[in-house]
């Protein structure tokens, strides 16, 4: 599990760097093109977060894994987390295995009265617990990695015509007694499908897979919005005040988005979607 310092670099990595079968140019879920994977490319580093699902399309595992050559040599990671699935097709996961603690652990799920999850909690030593609110139609993410504020990330998305128009991030402050706001990050989005949506996916575990990728090796995986982002703006360390860095997409012969790209200040970097 990452530390403060650390998730706020792979955020600056998907800002200045890298600046989640087929869905529809209407945003719609097309149940017969499910991502296999999903690459977030930069100068020295590669991420990727790759998906496998059961006969009824659940997700049973995100597996991410990367690859950094800043050091001169490749250096490799990886790290899983493996779904229960109960009988039922469209029944969500009771719980799931993890091993971003450095071992694995059992983690119960919780959800509310409209299958919408609300905690996610460690039953072994880590102290780990995530806890999930909906407060306004927007997404709070409260996430103790061994339960204490000064190893802690709070994340409150705020939705906007079914997309993430703004993230406000915080961190401990130095005292680590309280979280500080440390980005207000915007959004801008296309009129193509974001292949990460996919409404029962979305709605019952949407938020945990997207605090799961950045608790991990950070890049960037969107699978709550229903539009591909087509631009980035705001406020943070690193991204520059004022500026908005614009996306390219690029689609396949079935309107399928298989790459963002952007550059700015010299570096360049992508976003690559592929499936099954």
């Amino acid at each position: 599990m990452k530390k403060l310092s650390l998730y706020l670099t792979a955020l600056l990595l998907l800002f200045i760097y890298s600046c989640k079968k087929s869905n529809s140019s209407s945003g719609s879920s097309n149940s017969n093109s499910w991502l296999s994977s999903v690459t977030n490319y930069s100068s020295q580093e590669s991420i990727v977060d790759s998906f496998s699902y059961d006969s009824s399309l659940r997700l049973a595992s995100f597996v991410q894994f990367a690859f950094d050559t800043s050091g001169g040599n490749i250096q490799y990671g990886n790290w899983s987390a493996i779904f229960s699935l109960p009988a039922g097709s469209s029944a969500a996961p009771t719980s799931y295995t993890n091993n971003l603690t450095g071992t694995t652990e059992l983690h119960q799920l919780t959800y509310d009265a409209q299958g919408r999850i609300i905690e996610d909690s460690s039953t072994g030593s880590s102290g780990w617990v995530i806890y999930f609110g909906y407060p306004n139609g927007n997404i709070a993410i409260n996430a103790y990695y061994d339960g204490t504020v000064a190893n802690s990330i709070l994340d409150t998305l705020f939705m906007s015509n079914g997309n993430i128009g703004s993230v406000h991030a915080y961190g401990p402050n130095n005292a680590g007694t309280a979280d500080s706001l440390e980005g207000n990050i915007k959004y801008g989005f296309s009129g193509t499908a974001n292949p990460g949506y996919h409404s029962t996916l979305t709605n019952s575990i949407g938020p945990l897979i997207y605090i799961l990728q950045i608790s991990g090796y950070g890049g960037f995986f969107d699978n709550i919005s229903q539009k591909a982002l087509n631009s980035i703006s705001g406020v943070t360390d690193g991204l520059p005040a004022g500026v908005t860095i614009p996306y390219t997409l690029t689609t396949d012969s079935q309107g399928r988005l298989t790459q963002q790209s952007a550059s700015y200040g010299g570096s360049y970097s992508s976003i690559v979607y592929r499936y099954y």
